[in-house]
């Protein structure tokens, strides 16, 4: 399996024209989405005393079934706290994307 990488900014979902929420649209233009398959789990420093960001495992899901569960992807992001620290507005994240060959390889 070939994995791609890339990073991309998150986007928060409208509750209404002006507001947003602590969630993230995750559509995609195809009317496809990503499903979270586990809770996220802790990136720590080398040391493991330090969690610096998290990662999370999502499944691509569609109404085509020969879409549906074809792409799996990973997600890593930074921690809250180093965000605040660096002063940043944005939400990017490092996706890693794999195309599986079965639906449940």
């Amino acid at each position: 399996m070939k994995t791609h990488y890339f990073f991309t900014e998150l986007k928060k979902k409208k509750t209404s024209e002006k507001e947003y929420s602590n969630r993230f649209n995750r559509v995609t233009r195809s009317g496809g989405i990503w499903e979270q398959q586990d809770t996220r789990k802790p990136i720590l420093d080398e040391d493991e005393k330090l969690i610096i960001g998290y990662k999370r495992s999502l499944k691509f899901k569609h109404d085509d079934p020969s879409l549906n569960g074809k792409w799996m992807m990973k997600e890593y992001y930074l921690a809250e706290s180093l965000l605040r620290q660096l002063k940043s507005k944005e939400n990017k994240v490092l996706l890693s994307l794999q195309l599986r060959k079965a639906p449940n390889q």
